[in-house]
């Protein structure tokens, strides 16, 4: 569960998922300029990390 844990400590700290889904939250810039391939590769990965979890958890269908 490790890998859990740091995946949604990063989820939490992760305020830059709404700028990145609402271009509107950045005033006068956009996503594109604002967040770079690290941020975006890290997202992923937690997203991975907890898509896991959850299928680990409910079990085949």
């Amino acid at each position: 569960m490790p890998a859990l844990n740091e995946a949604l400590r990063w989820l939490r700290q992760a305020e830059h998922d709404i700028a990145t889904r609402y271009p509107d939250s950045l005033p006068g810039g956009i996503p594109a300029e604002a967040f770079d391939e690290w941020a975006a590769r890290r997202t992923l990965e937690t997203a991975e990390t907890i898509a896991a979890h959850v299928r680990e958890r409910i079990g085949p269908r």
